[in-house]
């Protein structure tokens, strides 16, 4: 293969282990702690006492080669913290949302490519995909203004991933309930099926591009709206029965999720 066609449709194996050791000191407030007093501290303050992080990332991914430019594809990535953070919303309008370097998210371009960006959010996840390249024209002489296209390859996917946010991480493979970890069940696993068009391409003669467009299905639409919907029954059990209303009932995700990018 040239350089430019394994841009498109890579072989090979990548392996990658890191250990990061964090002592935030911003807030002592965005993660779950118990004060010494048992008053619940969700006000955004300086860290009297330093968090002590510890964070364990894996990565393996296998690309294999098959006769004719095909490729048989899987991989998987896992992140663990020590750690509980706060929910979005949770300790205020600042901290519960909008503070992310304690927080995994999943959803998304190639996080779960069926999903809103930010659907899932914790402290513990486990990603993996499995995909099938295969060439759709290998010698396409074509052009448009400046760009100039040669290729174009197709892969079938699929994902899953889930996220946890708990303290007790002790394994129970007893249990019928949790499949990885007490406290990482089933319900906390979403999937989606996809496919992506990637188009190898040159711009003024000598400049190699890649763009690509890709389609995804959710799998798990009413397990993703769950726990939406159940906090909002929750908020509305709050309100009088006269402020009710389902004008904010909370909907199913959409069925298909469109992506498309262009770079060098």
């Amino acid at each position: 293969k040239s350089t430019s066609e394994r841009r498109i449709n890579p072989n090979g194996r990548t392996m990658a282990l890191l250990y990061r050791y964090m002592l935030p000191t911003l807030a002592d407030s965005l993660a779950t702690q118990t004060s010494p007093d048992g008053v619940p501290r969700d006000v955004l303050g300086a860290a009297k006492r330093r968090l002590r992080v510890n964070e364990y990332l894996g990565l393996f991914e296998e690309r294999i080669g098959l006769p004719y430019n095909n490729t048989f594809s899987f991989r998987v990535l896992g992140g663990y913290r020590n750690l509980e953070v706060k929910t979005p919303g949770e300790g205020g309008q600042v901290e519960g949302v909008f503070y992310w370097p304690l927080r995994y998210n999943l959803g998304g371009l190639n996080q779960l490519s069926g999903y809103p960006y930010f659907t899932k959010r914790g402290s513990k996840f486990l990603y993996s995909r499995v995909g099938y390249t295969f060439p759709l024209v290998q010698r396409l002489k074509t052009s448009f203004l400046n760009f100039h296209f040669a290729s174009i390859y197709a892969e079938l996917f699929g994902e899953a991933g889930a996220m946890g946010n708990f303290t007790d991480a002790n394994f129970d493979p007893m249990s019928r309930d949790h499949i990885l970890f007490k406290g990482l069940t089933q319900e906390d696993f979403l999937t989606d099926v996809g496919i992506e068009l990637r188009m190898r391409m040159f711009t003024f003669y000598r400049i190699p591009m890649v763009s690509f467009f890709q389609i995804a299905h959710p799998l798990n639409r009413d397990r993703e709206r769950a726990p939406r919907l159940r906090a909002w029954e929750e908020a509305q059990a709050t309100l009088p029965p006269d402020q009710r209303s389902d004008a904010d009932r909370p909907d199913r995700i959409d069925k298909f999720r469109l992506y498309f990018g262009l770079g060098f």
